[in-house]
């Protein structure tokens, strides 16, 4: 069965069925994965810029700055191509919870911050770095992804 629901992100979607009356036994036994998702728009092809970022930014993107990343962003005012928007297209991050030891824990029904953890160690990249990811491929800005 597939089962759509709003959620922050993938454990938080596993929180929820559990709230809505699904056990947690149930839950461990048959889940395959829960998957999160959002859309950020891309960055157009034709007019966006190149920029180093400040180290602010780098601190706050936990990025070191002697190996300081070149970023892009939306060029201002955009091009006849984008509409003057800087952006064209929209693309996907994900993440997806899956694994033994998250099945591990939510048979002992633990909380969504153990449960998140266990998903990251059985391989869960968090939206976050998904999207961290996104920027640094150049394919969206950092203020598309913090939106």
């Amino acid at each position: 069965m597939i089962v759509g629901m709003r959620a922050a992100d993938a454990v938080d979607a596993l929180v929820r069925l559990m709230a809505l009356g699904v056990t947690a036994e149930t839950l461990s036994r048959t889940l395959l994965a829960a998957i999160g998702g959002k859309l950020v728009r891309k960055l157009c092809p034709k007019c966006h810029e190149e920029y180093l970022p400040p180290l602010d930014l780098l601190k706050r993107l936990r990025l070191d700055p002697e190996h300081a990343p070149t970023l892009r962003r939306p060029a201002h005012g955009g091009c006849p191509v984008c509409s003057g928007t800087g952006y064209m297209g929209r693309t996907g991050i994900f993440e997806i919870a899956s694994g033994k030891t998250l099945g591990h824990y939510l048979a002992k029904n633990a909380d969504s911050k153990v449960l998140r953890q266990a998903a990251v160690k059985d391989g869960m990249k968090p939206l976050q770095q998904a999207g961290l990811a996104t920027v640094l491929r150049g394919t969206t800005s950092v203020e598309e992804r913090s939106e």
